[in-house]
């Protein structure tokens, strides 16, 4: 199985990421005009060109 650490996740324009659990970024998550809805918990690093979206029951860390 390849290992996902250290690469970039790109979602596409008009598209959209669902988190309803954990994710851990070791990378790169990069929006490119998409939606990141997150539900649950995010770690992590990473930059947003597109929107980023926190319901009431996520945290969202990017940079942290």
């Amino acid at each position: 199985m390849e290992s996902a650490l250290g690469k970039k996740l790109v979602v596409i324009s008009g598209a959209s990421l669902t988190n309803i659990g954990t994710v851990t970024n070791n990378g790169t998550l990069k929006l490119d005009g998409g939606n990141y809805i997150n539900n649950g918990i995010y770690k992590g690093t990473g930059f947003f060109d597109g929107n980023l979206i926190n319901t009431n029951m996520g945290s969202v860390r990017p940079g942290s």
